[in-house]
């Protein structure tokens, strides 16, 4: 480049002029709100996930006195559960599905009728396998989708506790 020559513009957005910048900060009002919010959001989720955890070893104390609870047919139960809602039952079977700490899947006695077990409690102790006797109340049917899109019941007892 020779002296009479200027060099080509530089594009707008390349183009600095000291000082005209001005200096943010990225925790500013707005970032420090969320900061807290966040912040409160999982203290809350933390307490509300702080229930005591039970072991399946232990003998629970049912809602009601284990006498109170009737002995259902496992075919009825699988059959027409919703005739049965509300009821208060008790029945043994194998545990073959652990959803998470307050439910599982159980076949109702011999059979291969499966049962959506959920707990008042949080549970430790109980694996696939074990055979359980439960008690609860029936709330009626259980329907989700499976993989394959298709809808699928299961009865539902809910208020459950169980001994080992």
């Amino acid at each position: 480049m020779n002296n009479d020559q200027t060099p080509p513009p530089l594009p707008i957005e390349k183009v600095w002029i000291r000082g005209s910048k001005k200096k943010t900060s990225c925790w500013g009002v707005g970032g420090i709100i969320i900061a807290i919010l966040i912040f409160l959001f999982i203290v809350f989720v933390l307490l509300a996930n702080a229930g005591s955890k039970i072991s399946a070893s232990f003998t629970p104390t049912p809602t009601k006195a284990p006498s109170e609870y009737k002995t259902i047919d496992p075919r009825e139960l699988e059959t027409y559960p919703d005739n049965h809602k509300n009821e208060f039952v008790t029945f043994s079977g194998t545990v073959f599905h652990i959803i998470d700490d307050q439910q599982f899947q159980i076949y109702n006695g011999s059979s291969d009728n499966p049962v959506i077990i959920e707990t008042t409690d949080h549970f430790t102790g109980l694996y696939e396998n074990d055979y359980i006797k439960v008690y609860g109340m029936i709330e009626g049917k259980e329907c989700t989708e499976n993989v394959f899109n298709a809808q699928i019941c299961q009865p539902l007892l809910i208020d459950a506790r169980f001994v080992k």
